[in-house]
């Protein structure tokens, strides 16, 4: 039975099959954290375009992560959701026709996320708000931005959740010689389609002051990713292990790909016994790997992997937004040796437990030097469980957002529900 306070509605253009996947992850803190503030929070898929090029989805999200999840252009079937229009099945068919001419090997595809809105999800979300009236729409992505100002002829605030820059996303894939996953894209036409809205959410302050100093751009607010110490006895069975988390996404494929490849050799020159976890998806993507790397594949749970690794590692080299892998590594008191790129998104502070390596020389000493010294992974270890309580709690994080809505006082009573 879902709650009785004021409604939000979020739209987004993914069936949200799992919270441990990027911006699904992103939304379902944030709905936690809405829930928690007494809102009602409501996610409506808008379209068929949800699936790509499988028409049929598990959802296996936590026990009311929303309090109402409609999926348009769909079937429901408990847990599994199968597309109802000829779009996904022709798609996937094209796919597995493809992957046979290509010898087995998939390609990218088009991101949903990135196509323009269509009059069928305009419909879509104008008969959400018919049928109830809703405090505010988040819409996910800067593409489903035209949905969220819909919603603001309704009365309702309109916020979009950007999650990247995709001007900066396009750029740095094509700085390093990578087909881009978003369209070409200039600051300009990003801000374009975000103009007028009451507010949009960047995920980190970099991005916010870059969208801020825009003359035409709507309210900034910085919401990163709510996360809480993980404070177990730690028992590294092995001094020397290392750990990567994520998905197989192009931004990390490059990144284990140049780790691998640049960062790897010479580490176990400088030390022989090194060992490095690969864990998630992203495992799927190198079928051949190197001596002393072992590959784990999706798991349920990250903590028994993250609780005996000496250290992470952070190279992405393309991409925008933040590294929310990063900040389940300092969850759970990891030091981490980090790109710049990967490091961009947290505060200065986040330097006594972050290292950052721009090369493939220094990312294998800075490696080497914290193995080597038990003295200051301890020091590390301390600084990231009181970066997580100091930046990453629920209020910390969503005390902005709370303010444009309205929630950032007593919860609202249930007899205004819906405002």
């Amino acid at each position: 039975m879902g709650q009785a306070g004021p409604r939000i509605l979020i739209v987004m253009r993914r069936v949200p099959t799992h919270a441990r996947v990027g911006n699904t992850a992103v939304l379902v803190a944030l709905a936690e954290a809405l829930r928690g503030k007494g809102a009602r929070v409501d996610l409506l898929v808008v379209s068929a375009r949800a699936f790509g090029r499988r028409p049929v989805e598990r959802i296996d999200l936590p026990a009311g992560s929303f309090d109402r999840l409609h999926c348009a252009e769909a079937l429901r079937l408990g847990r599994w959701v199968v597309a109802a229009r000829p779009g996904p099945w022709i798609g996937a068919l094209g796919a597995f026709a493809g992957r046979i001419l290509r010898g087995g090997r998939g390609s990218p595809g088009v991101w949903p996320a990135t196509l323009p809105v269509t009059a069928g999800e305009i419909a879509t979300v104008e008969a959400e708000l018919a049928r109830e009236p809703c405090r505010a729409v988040i819409a996910d992505y800067v593409f489903l931005a035209p949905l969220a100002r819909l919603a603001m002829a309704h009365g309702a605030r309109g916020i979009v959740y950007l999650h990247d820059l995709m001007s900066q996303r396009h750029r740095r894939f094509v700085e390093q010689g990578r087909a881009p996953d978003v369209p070409a894209m200039t600051l300009d036409e990003e801000v374009g389609l975000i103009g007028g809205l009451d507010a949009a959410v960047a995920i980190q302050e970099e991005e916010a002051r870059q969208l801020a100093a825009h003359p035409a751009a709507p309210p900034v607010l910085v919401a990163s990713m709510p996360r809480r110490a993980v404070r177990v006895a730690q028992a590294v069975a092995d001094p020397d292990r290392l750990v990567f988390v994520g998905s197989d996404n192009p931004a990390n494929v490059d990144a284990l790909e140049w780790f691998l490849g640049d960062v790897w050799p010479r580490l176990q020159a400088l030390r022989p016994n090194v060992r490095l976890d690969v864990v998630g998806a992203i495992g799927t993507a190198f079928p051949d790997l190197p001596r002393g790397v072992e590959r784990h594949g999706a798991v349920a749970d990250l903590a028994p992997y993250l609780s005996r690794a000496a250290l992470a590692i952070a190279p992405q080299r393309i991409g925008s937004g933040l590294n929310v892998k990063l900040l389940d590594y300092l969850a759970h008191g990891l030091p981490v040796v980090a790109s710049p790129l990967a490091r961009a998104g947290l505060k200065e502070e986040a330097a006594a437990c972050v290292l950052e390596a721009a090369d493939g020389e220094a990312f294998a000493a800075g490696i080497e030097g914290l193995l080597a010294d038990d003295g200051k992974r301890a020091a590390c270890r301390a600084a990231a469980f009181a970066y997580i309580e100091r930046h990453h709690s629920p209020e910390a994080v969503y005390q902005g957002l709370f303010r444009v809505i309205g929630l950032d006082r007593r919860p609202v009573p249930s007899a205004v529900a819906g405002d």
